[in-house]
């Protein structure tokens, strides 16, 4: 699971070449998600996870 999120942390910082491009807040915000998400997945496992997320996107849906 660490090499996955670190292969897309990388690939979203650039080529991967030095040096690193900044990120901006969007691909920041997405590689916090993705450090979120795969904590939950070693702490609790997918299924679990999946459940996490769906409250989570039900919260954030409410008007």
């Amino acid at each position: 699971m660490e090499e996955a999120v670190q292969d897309a942390v990388l690939a979203l910082a650039g080529d991967g070449a030095a040096p690193r491009l900044v990120l901006d807040d969007a691909r920041l915000t997405t590689v916090f998600a993705l450090s979120a998400v795969a904590r939950c997945v070693a702490a609790y496992g997918e299924e679990a996870t999946m459940e996490r997320l769906e409250r989570i996107r039900a919260l954030v849906d409410r008007p």
